[in-house]
C-alpha cells in the first residue's frame, strides 16, 4: 500500500475506521482503464491517509478519486455490498448473511435430528409407554416452537 499526499478530503474521517472510495486502474497495457473501489485508511506510521488495491484485486493508482466518481469496475460493484456492510460502525462478524445462513443450517440439522430421535424413541420399550409420552411431548415443544408460541 502506498502513502497518499494531502489530498485534502481526509478532513473529518475517522482515524480508526476504514472507508471505500473511488480509485483510477494503474495505467498497464492490456488493463481497463476502469474506475475501481478500495479501501482508505490511516496509516500511523507514515501520518497518512491511504488506499490499497481495488476490491477485485486489480491496482490502482495511489489516492482516492472525488468522492461520487462513478466505479465502473464490475467487479468491484459486486464487493461493494459486502464490503459497506463489513465497514459499518457496529459490524459484527457473527451477524453477517453467510454466518447467520451457517447458523439456520445448522439449526435445521439440528431440529431435524431431534425430530428423528422423537420419533425413533416411540420404538422404545419403556414400562407404561413412557418413551412415547416423552416423544410425544418433545414434539409438540418443537412444534410450539417453529410456530412462535
Amino acid at each position: 500500500m502506498s502513502v497518499n499526499v494531502n489530498l485534502g478530503d481526509e478532513e473529518g474521517l475517522d482515524r480508526s475506521r476504514r472507508y471505500l472510495r473511488p480509485v483510477a486502474s494503474l495505467n498497464l497495457p492490456g488493463h481497463p482503464d476502469d474506475v475501481h473501489l478500495a479501501l482508505y485508511k490511516w496509516l500511523p506510521s507514515f501520518e497518512a491517509w491511504a488506499t490499497g488495491p481495488g476490491l477485485c484485486g486489480s491496482s490502482t493508482e495511489q489516492g482516492p478519486l472525488p468522492e461520487g466518481t462513478v466505479v465502473t469496475c464490475v467487479q468491484c460493484q459486486k464487493w461493494r455490498p459486502k464490503y459497506e456492510r463489513m465497514l459499518a460502525p457496529g459490524y459484527r462478524p457473527e451477524d453477517d448473511v453467510e454466518a447467520l445462513r451457517r447458523r439456520a443450517e445448522a439449526a435445521e440439522w439440528e431440529v431435524a435430528a431431534a425430530r428423528k430421535f422423537a420419533a425413533e424413541m416411540r420404538d422404545f420399550c419403556s414400562p407404561h409407554g413412557v418413551a412415547t409420552d416423552y416423544a410425544d411431548q418433545l414434539i409438540e415443544v418443537m412444534d410450539r416452537a417453529r410456530e412462535g408460541r
